[in-house]
Order: C-alpha cells, then structure tokens, then sequence
C-alpha cells in the first residue's frame, strides 16, 4: 500500500548489446514488465524503420487470425485456453502455418458453401415439382398438406372463367386444353406459357402486385406457401441465410409478356425451376431429383465433417497462435524504439525501470544472454537527464480494480499523490453509508466471494461486458458489501426491515431512568415513530456533510505532500494555507456547529435550523442568531467570513506576480553575465555519444522527477494569471457545489 501511495522513484537506464541478441534482450524485458522502452527514432517515419516489414507481417497474421476466429465463432467450435509460454518458432514459420490453414478453410468453406446451395437448389426443384404436379391435377388444399394462395390476378378470358368456376376435373381439363396442343404434346404452339419457380415469402404479395399492373391483368399467379424454414436465400451473397419461400407458378400467353415476366422475376429473385408439362415426365424428373438429393445430402454431410476437423485443429491452435503473434508484434514494436549502430555491430536501447528494479534487470539481461547464447552481459548504463520520468504504481489484483477506477479520471503525475490508495477505503465507505443494508450488503457479498473463489475458472470464460465488469471490479464489490453490511448494523436494517437486537432503550427508559442509550447504532423505535422521515433524512444529510468536509479536505492536504515532494514552498503558503483557511472558516465551521449541536440539550429538543445560521451568515453577517449555539456567535462568524474572503485574493494574486519577477530577475541575471539561458535545444556536452537523453541533464529530473528542462515552454504572465485563476474559481466554486450537493 505504501507503494501506491506514490510512483515508485524511476531512472533512466541504457542497454547496450550486439545486434544478434537484440530480439532476444528485447523479448525477455518485454516478458518480466519491468523496462518501459523509450522511442529514440521518434522523429523516424515508421516505414523507414528496421522491423517495420516484421510489424505488417504480424498484422496480417492478426488479420487471418480474426478472420479464422469468426469462421470458429460462427461453427460454435470452442477454443481452448492457451499455454502460458505460446509457441517458441521463427515469425516465417508461423506465418506459413496460418496461410497454409487460411487457405485450406477458405477452399473447404467455398466448397460446403457451393454443396449447400445445391443441395438446396435441389429441395426446392422437388418442392416445385410436388407442389406445381398437384396444382396440374387441382389437389392443392385437398390432400397434399399446402395450401394454395392462388392469386388469380389476370386471365379475363372466357376459358380461364370458366375453369376458375367450374368442378377440379373441368379446370384440369380447360389447362390441359389450353397448355397442349391438339396432339396432346407439349409445344411453343399452345395457347399458355408458364413460370415456375420459388421466391421469399415477404416480396410474394409485392410480385402479384406488379405482375398484374404490368401485364392488365393478362396473366395467372399462383403462390403456395412452403413450410420448410431453412431455405437458402437466394439473394445473399454469402449463402447462408435462411428464409420462408413460396413456390410462384405464373401462366402467360405471347413472347411479350414473357420478357416483361422475365424481368420481375429476375428484380424479385425468383428461382426459376423446370416444370415438365407431361404428368410422366414430371415423376421421371422427380426420381432423378430424389436420388441426387440423396447423394448430395451424404456428400454435404462428408464435407461439413472434413471442415469441422479442420476447424477442430485449428481452435487447438488459435490461442497460441494468438498470443505469439501479438508477443512478436509487441517485440518488434520494441525494436522500432531501438537505435542499431550497424558500424559497432551493437544496438542501443534506453528505457525507464523502477529504482528498486534494477537487481531484477540486471538478472534479466543474465537470462537473455544465456538464451542468446553470448560470454558476455550486455552493458547496463544509468542516464543522468532531465525528462520527466513515467509514473508507475505497483498494484495486485485486489488494488488494481480500485487504481483503475481512478485511471478513469486520470493518471497522477510522477511522485504526486495517488487518490488510488485512498479510494481503497472510501470508496467502499461512501458506498456503505449509500447502501447500508445487512440483507443487501450480504446478497453483494456472497456474490463477490462467488466470483473470488472461482476467478480461475471464470477468467478463462467468454464474458459479455456486464459480465467482464463485474469480474474485474469483484474486490470492489466486496469491499462495498462489507461496508454496506457495517454500515447497515449502524441503521439497524436488514432488507429494509429493522430488527432489535438489543431492544429499545427508549421505551426502558420510561420504565427506568438509569437506563442508557442503545449500544450500537440507531434505536428501532425511530424505524415506528410518525416523524421517522425527518429524522433519518436530518442524521444522514449531516453525516453526508461531514463525511464529505473530511473527504474535500483530505485532498487539500494531499496538495501539501505534493508541494513539499516538488519542493514548491510558494504554493504551500500562497495557494495551500488559503485554500485550508477559506475551506474550514465555511464548511469546516458548519461541521463544527453539527457535532456541536449533536451534543448540546436542547429545551423541547428544538435546536437552530444549521441551514437558516449558515444562510445568515452570509446574507446577514454580524447579527445575532434567534438561538445561539454559543456566546459570541455573531462575532466568531463575522472574522470567519472576512477570513475567508480575504483567502480568495491571497490565491488568486501571490503565485502570477511572483512567478513574473522570478522570471525578470532570471533574465536580468543571464543578460549581465552575458550569457544565454539554456533551454532544450541549448544541451551540454554529451558524454555519451550513443546515448541523445543523457545530456538532457538537470530541471529535477532525478528521483525527485520535477519537470525537466524539455518539459519547460516560454514564460507567459497571461497564461499563468488565467491558470491561477481557473484554478481559484474551480477550487471555490466546487467546495461550494459539492457541500451544496450533500445538502
């Protein structure tokens, strides 16, 4: 916790190794977390850089990796976990297996894809053929199970009349007649022309609509819903879309109408299917349909199985395949930020690590030379500069969810204060003094310790983000279900119920003067009296108040530590004395007139309204309150508010005009001395030639990492007075607000 508290002390350290072990150095820093790189080609184009073609590479592996991780997805194969060390082969080889896997399912998925739509081509030339051969003989609805929607949208003829009115045999006889020839044959010579064929089952309605516009009504629609629901859809690309379909049979008269026919059937999708006219013909069409339907199914079958092998051996794979390749994308990256001296045959890398780390990096580079298989360890270097160093807070799995709740608001500079290590307590705090309720608090925790005692398990499930936010933030809800089942034993409640423990002093004491009051928290008789909502309302709006005084002031006095961290003794008297005067003199002086009227009895147990005297106080300053808390209320109130008026310019001024004629007299001082200030571009001598940061040397860039030299931007009096006073204004105006809120 002590670590937490503030960044661990960083130094800036070079690595100097030849250039065969570079990946493997590399390699193993990036595995132990210990070393955070620093780009010194950062003015480099990243194509122009050493591995940057090993970078696109790992890209695009990633790219086939996705690619195969949605075919898994969508097989519902299920990848298992991977091994902690992922695989151990050249980057080449890797790639090759991928490619060669990425072709073998993209052949294997084009080829089931092209069986399917066969196989179902060949179901709906059957379905066709069933359905059209019982609306030849008139049984469509009578007993062949589907049911007939026959639009007769056309056909104004006398025969079509007619058939539509008169007995099935008479209708089958009038087609017959007006399909046929007079020999009995099927022939371009007869009287009707007709479409066969399947379409969706949503664009049926609009087909008969623009069919019968487009034809006046010259033409016969019929469109005979299928039960079936794994259809392919015609109209995806891809083919596996499944859709409801109805078989469409249209009969037409003239080459006219049957180009114009032709046409919306090709805008509609229709799958157009031959229909012989002859009833033999039909069957004999029909046999043959069956038995490749039989042989399709058991080829599909074969193939689906070939591709689930694949798919099988390719999940096996998937997660070490993964993590390697992200592993070398990562290590690549790395030695992009490198500098490769190709006359020394040697590489240089500079980076940040923790001060009380560099035992563990000397350990590592030991490691990464024996795994290289070089005599000698690469040279370990400390860079005086004066960069401001990164900010790292050590955290383990029960701090880490809390810091990254903190993270989400902003990461703290190097060596200020961190909020995380207070957000441990008093976020599980407040949440309790929210939420205190032993039921509730309990039912939170059994779910906390749920997930607690299976993390391994469940870390290695697939979870939505409800689910994954939960798991990540699991020491959080048990911090806050303790807290809320404590805070509950202090309301009394249990699922809003209160219970009696002890049992109530109150009506003992009627009983028995000697009687006390309740032993821990709040007497249940106040849960049974008619001003209960005034009272709770009343004792958690002042504990709010003072829980909150305590937590705004906590972050006034962690500006102090950072202040004294920095060694900025202007800000400590002229920034944080005031902000700590203008904060107690009004809200520190309300908590006080809390706690103070909590203790005093009352006559009648009426006390002052605090809200009415703190409103006076402002509005009506020097006048006597209708009920005092105190002898020389009034008084003590008066130099309270002129205390606290008089802070705000004490913030506002001091810092802006100080920071200006430290900068003039800087200035005075560098031109009588006749010599220039020395900024950034302006460096000492660099004793380290392979090395830009070292002679980056100065500005606090040390332990104590105030900002360096670089980090230092032209003197501006206008942009530091804007800056002093944004601060003031939020400053006031929040501790105002957020008192306001507890309110």
């Amino acid at each position: 916790m002590g670590a937490l508290f503030q960044s661990a002390h960083m130094k800036l350290v070079q690595i100097i190794e030849r250039n065969d072990a570079a990946r493997v150095v590399v390699a193993e820093l990036g595995e132990r977390g210990i070393f955070q790189f620093r780009d010194m080609n950062s003015g480099t184009n990243f194509f122009k850089r050493s591995f940057s073609d090993d970078v696109r590479r790992c890209d695009d592996m990633q790219r086939r990796l996705v690619k195969m991780k949605h075919a898994l997805d969508l097989a519902r194969v299920r990848v298992p976990v991977r091994h902690e060390e992922g695989l151990r082969v050249p980057l080449a080889e890797l790639d090759t297996s991928i490619v060669q896997y990425e072709s073998e399912l993209k052949e294997l998925t084009t080829q089931v894809n092209a069986l399917k739509r066969n196989h179902n081509s060949l179901r709906e030339q059957r379905l066709v053929l069933e359905v059209c051969g019982s609306l030849y003989q008139g049984t469509v609805g009578a007993g062949t199970g589907v049911t007939a929607e026959s639009s007769a949208s056309g056909l104004r003829t006398p025969a079509a009349e007619s058939a539509r009115a008169g007995s099935p045999a008479e209708s089958v006889s009038v087609l017959t007649s007006l399909v046929s020839n007079e020999f009995q044959t099927p022939s371009e010579d007869g009287l009707l022309h007709y479409i066969a064929g399947t379409m969706p089952s949503t664009r049926a309605a609009a087909f008969e609509r623009v069919v019968y516009r487009a034809t006046r009504g010259n033409c016969l629609v019929h469109n005979v819903p299928l039960s079936e629901t794994d259809l392919l859809d015609a109209s995806d690309a891809k083919g596996e879309a499944a859709t409801l379909k109805n078989v469409v049979l249209v009969f037409f008269s003239g080459a006219v109408l049957r180009q114009k026919l032709s046409k919306i059937c090709a805008f509609f999708a229709v799958t157009r299917y031959s229909l012989p006219e002859l009833a033999g013909q039909r069957r004999q069409l029909l046999d043959e349909v069956v038995d490749a339907l039989a042989s399709s199914a058991v080829v599909l079958d074969r193939s689906l199985q070939i591709r689930r092998l694949t798919l099988s051996s390719i999940a096996h794979q998937w997660a070490e395949w993964q993590y390697t390749v992200r592993r070398e994308k990562m290590t690549y990256n790395a030695l992009n930020m490198c500098n490769f001296d190709h006359r020394r045959r040697v590489f240089v890398a500079e980076g940040w690590i923790a001060c009380t780390q560099e035992g563990a990096l000397r350990e590592a580079l030991s490691c990464a030379a024996r795994k290289s298989g070089g005599e000698t360890t690469p040279i370990l270097n400390s860079i005086s500069t004066g960069l401001t160093p990164p900010t790292y807070l050590p955290v383990s799995k029960i701090t880490s969810a809390f810091q990254a709740l903190v993270d989400t608001y902003g990461t703290p500079k190097y060596r200020e204060v961190n909020p995380g290590v207070f957000a441990v307590v008093l976020f599980p705090a407040l949440f309790g003094i929210m939420f205190g309720d032993v039921g509730h608090g309990g039912l939170l925790v059994i779910f906390a310790l749920s997930m607690i005692c299976n993390e391994t398990r469940i870390g290695k499930m697939r979870l939505d983000d409800i689910g994954d936010m939960c798991f990540g933030g699991r020491y959080i809800l048990l911090c806050n279900g303790l807290w809320a089942m404590y805070v509950g034993t202090l309301y009394n409640e249990c699922f809003a119920v209160p219970f009696d423990l002890f049992g109530s002093r109150a009506v003992a004491h009627e009983l028995d003067q000697s009687v006390g009051t309740y032993p821990w928290g709040i007497d249940p008789i106040w849960h049974h009296t008619s001003n209960k909502i005034g009272f709770f309302n009343s004792y958690k709006m002042k504990m709010s108040i003072i829980f909150g005084v305590a937590h705004m002031f906590l972050g006034i006095c962690c500006s102090l530590v950072n202040h004294l961290e920095f060694k900025k003794p202007i800000n400590i008297i002229f920034e944080f004395i005031p902000e700590v005067i203008f904060f107690l003199c009004i809200f520190g002086y309300l908590v006080f007139m809390i706690i103070l009227k909590w203790a005093t009895p009352w006559p009648g147990g009426h006390g002052p309204m605090l809200l009415n005297v703190l409103i006076d106080m402002f509005m009506s300053p020097g006048k006597e309150p209708d009920i005092p808390l105190y002898a020389g209320q009034a008084t003590v109130q008066l130099g309270l508010l002129a205390a606290a008026f008089l802070s705000v310019p004490m913030l506002l001024f001091p810092i802006p005009i100080i920071g200006y004629y430290k900068h003039r007299a800087a200035q005075r001082s560098a031109g009588a001395s006749n010599y220039t200030m020395m900024g950034a571009d302006a460096a000492p001598h660099n004793p380290n030639p392979l090395s830009p940061a070292s002679g980056q040397a100065g500005g606090g860039g040390g332990p104590h990492g105030a900002p360096g030299v670089e980090d230092e931007e032209e003197y501006s009096f206008t942009d530091e007075f804007v800056h002093q006073t944004i601060h003031t204004i939020e400053f006031v105006l929040g501790s105002i607000s957020n008192t306001a809120s507890y309110l």
